[in-house]
């Protein structure tokens, strides 16, 4: 998880390092599992597939993003949830550097 990055909005397609499929961003701020303390970036599914199976989420940083290729949907609400997802990502950083 990344300090101060600009996030793309659910449905933002992209290119990741190391993926060859394009990926869509269906999430944010996600754990492999309860037990990991790494926190993801991003939780995306492939694309244009879509989502079949609930264990199908990949999850990666906004480094690892090489290319856009869609952005995805954005409106005012969207701009206040970001807004809300960026200051719990504070929080979880400061945790971590506890």
């Amino acid at each position: 998880m990344k300090k101060g990055i600009h996030r793309y909005g659910i449905g933002t397609v992209v290119k990741i390092n190391g993926v060859d499929n394009l990926l869509m961003i269906s999430g944010y701020l996600k754990k492999k599992s309860k037990d990991e303390e790494k926190i993801w970036d991003y939780c995306a599914f492939v694309f244009p597939s879509g989502l079949r199976d609930k264990n199908e989420c990949i999850l990666f940083d906004h480094d690892m993003i090489e290319d856009v290729y869609a952005f995805g949907y954005q409106d005012k609400e969207s701009f206040v949830i970001m807004r809300k997802i960026d200051e719990e990502a504070e929080k979880l950083l400061s945790d971590e550097n506890k």
